[in-house]
């Protein structure tokens, strides 16, 4: 369950470079007062995606740690156990 989220995760990141990437493209056109429309449309299309992943990975994040909070504290060998404890 780790690792898919650590997937999830690494698409997430990809595709936010991908996006910021995107952006910086459309920053350099206009200074150079080019026509960008095209960096627009997959723009828009760029952040929808880095959002659905996010909602993604933290749904499995969610998943993830609430399976591990079912594992309780497991104790060394050399920690003492009284009697008036369950």
């Amino acid at each position: 369950m780790d690792e898919e989220w650590r997937k999830k995760n690494y698409e997430t990141e990809s595709a936010q470079m991908k996006f910021n990437a995107n952006n910086n493209e459309i920053k350099n056109r206009k200074k150079a007062k080019e026509d960008c429309k095209e960096l627009f449309e997959l723009s828009k299309t760029l952040k929808a995606d880095v959002e659905t992943l996010k909602k993604e990975a933290v749904e499995i994040l969610k998943n993830r740690d609430a399976k591990l909070n079912l594992i309780g504290n497991v104790l060394g060998p050399a920690v003492p156990i009284f009697k008036d404890e369950e």
